[in-house]
């Protein structure tokens, strides 16, 4: 299941961006969608705001699995680049804004840290799941007869049950 580490956090920043776009859309002044009957316009409207809200809860799906997946740390910043990058296409593609240099330093140096964050988490991982293991087999070594003790105890369990 590791190999969806970057997935979730990914479809969580695309779907908050999509959410994002289908709100500034409906709920701007100007009118994208200059229509002459004003019911269709509503009409119109509403259908964006169903899409605002059902986007948003696919986002909050994601952004769940990714926190239980990869911790907190890691999927708000997965989560952030990920919206910023989306958006950033959204702006270029769709409403015709221009991208800096600025801004793509920031994010290039976001990028950075992520990166350096995910390798100390992991290295951080690895250490702790080798002190537990060293921590079992010095108690399995000290204490062998506790061992075999619940054995028996787990056994004579197994036959009373039976």
């Amino acid at each position: 299941m590791k190999q969806f580490g970057f997935l979730f956090p990914f479809l969580s920043g695309l779907f908050g961006s999509l959410a994002g776009t289908c709100g500034k859309i409906t709920f701007q002044d100007e009118d994208y969608f200059a229509f002459a009957n004003n019911y269709l316009n509503l009409s119109v409207r509403g259908a964006g705001l169903i899409l605002v809200l059902f986007f948003n809860q696919l986002m909050m799906k994601f952004l769940l699995n990714s926190f239980q997946l990869n911790g907190a740390t890691l999927t708000v910043l997965l989560s952030f680049i990920f919206n910023s990058a989306s958006n950033c296409f959204v702006g270029y593609f769709i409403y015709n804004e221009s991208i800096s240099m600025r801004w793509g330093l920031g994010m290039l140096f976001i990028m950075i840290g992520v990166l350096l964050l995910s390798d100390k988490n992991k290295l951080e991982a690895k250490e702790e799941k080798s002190e537990k293991s060293e921590k079992d087999t010095k108690s399995k070594n000290a204490n062998p007869s506790s061992t075999q003790n619940d054995k028996q105890k787990k056994e004579k369990e197994n036959k009373k049950t039976q």
